[in-house]
């Protein structure tokens, strides 16, 4: 078997032997739709709270939209987390229906004791299936403010919830940023809508503290991000361009990939930097590409939803420079630590060089804060939390 063949399901609802009230007792199991197994947002985040679940006694199984990317696969596996794909293939409306038929058949021969989606809008056919299946509970992860500079997208997102609203299904977003978006947006109460943070697994960061810049060598600058419209390397990029006509030594380095990453690859020979930038698609060895980073900046839209690159930057003790967007104020003002990085306005590639120069030239107060951050994200970012806050709405805590 390959890497990325799906693996195997192998049914792991398991009846425990055990009285409680002279009743034999099961260990709940919890079904996870993800789009795929792209080694990226929330598949690894899906992945990180798997084996904390695992801990817990929680079962779990895991299902795809689409066979592939499946980078994912062999940790999974590995983990001993069952994958199945459903292979949702139909185009145009048929997929919808489609989706909710799987669901409900998937649902009943499994019994789940709720639904996780992290798709967002998809969750309401997801909901459909699984309610008529007898499922209980249904949470949906949103993990993006709504598209507002797309009107259309967001009425088309608005009816999309609003076929799955009678089953009302519970929905957590990854910031107080992206809940207050999906109430303004997309009319939904706020009474219904919760913060569940994104988290991280901080044993990955902490084997090593980040050493810091010394001014004998190049700048290195860092940023992971898939490169899609909601984030925003062009900026990045064209500050870089200004910075090494000023003579700087600079280089920077471009972790993810996406639909817009030929478009990226060809900008950086039109502004003549691609000597200076890397293009290293899709990483699993974040923590080590952090450590070898003097700075990362993470460049972003106002459709940002937290940032999960942002807090591994943080945890690793990185210096950080953010675009001012909800999203990225609400993990750098933190009222316990003081501001944990610096903020720049969207799109200002003038801003943006301004700050890398002052970091540049005066290091020292910019080591003190990435210390203070490492304490900070500890607190509020760890993948128990999130994963605790997933339960408690499952229902199955």
């Amino acid at each position: 078997m390959r890497d990325d063949d799906p693996v195997e399901v192998v049914d792991e609802r398991l009846e425990l032997n055990g009285a409680k009230n002279g009743r034999q007792m099961r260990r709940p199991t919890v079904g996870v739709l993800l789009s795929s197994l792209c080694a990226e947002g929330t598949p690894v985040l899906a992945l990180d709270m798997a084996k904390v679940w695992q801990r817990k006694g929680v079962g779990l199984k895991v299902f795809t939209f689409q066979d592939t990317p499946a980078d994912l696969a062999s940790e999974f596996r590995y983990a001993g987390i069952s994958v199945e794909s459903l292979s949702i293939r139909q185009r145009g409306y048929s997929r919808f229906p489609s989706l909710a038929w799987h669901i409900f058949e998937l649902c009943r021969r499994q019994r789940f004791d709720g639904i996780l989606s992290f798709p967002f809008g998809w969750h309401s056919y997801i909901a459909w299936g699984a309610a008529l299946a007898g499922v209980r509970v249904v949470v949906a992860h949103a993990g993006n403010y709504p598209p507002v500079g797309d009107s259309a997208g967001v009425r088309k997102l608005r009816a999309t919830i609003a076929i799955g609203e009678m089953w009302h299904p519970r929905i957590a977003c990854c910031s107080d940023h992206v809940r207050s978006g999906v109430a303004q947006h997309l009319g939904i109460s706020l009474s219904r809508l919760h913060t569940v943070y994104n988290g991280i697994d901080f044993a990955r960061f902490h084997s090593q503290a980040k050493q810091p810049w010394q001014s004998s060598r190049p700048l290195r600058i860092g940023m992971v991000a898939r490169f899609e419209t909601h984030k925003d390397q062009p900026t990045l990029m064209k500050t870089i361009r200004d910075l090494r006509s000023r003579g700087i030594d600079i280089q920077l380095d471009l972790v993810g990939d996406g639909t817009r990453r030929s478009e990226y690859e060809l900008l950086a020979k039109q502004l003549r930097i691609d000597g200076a930038v890397r293009f290293l698609g899709v990483r699993r060895d974040i923590p080590d590409l952090l450590r070898q980073w003097d700075l990362f900046v993470f460049s972003v839209s106002p459709d940002e939803g937290l940032g999960l690159a942002l807090i591994e930057a943080l945890a690793i003790g990185v210096p950080v420079i953010a675009s001012d967007v909800g999203a990225c104020r609400e993990v750098l003002d933190c009222p316990a630590h003081g501001m944990l990085g610096a903020l720049f306005p969207v799109g200002d590639a003038g801003q943006l060089a301004s700050t890398i120069m002052e970091f540049r030239n005066n290091p020292d107060p910019w080591r003190d804060r990435a210390a203070r951050a490492r304490l900070s994200v500890q607190s509020r970012f760890s993948v128990e939390a999130m994963s605790d806050g997933y339960l408690k709405l499952l229902d199955v805590t």
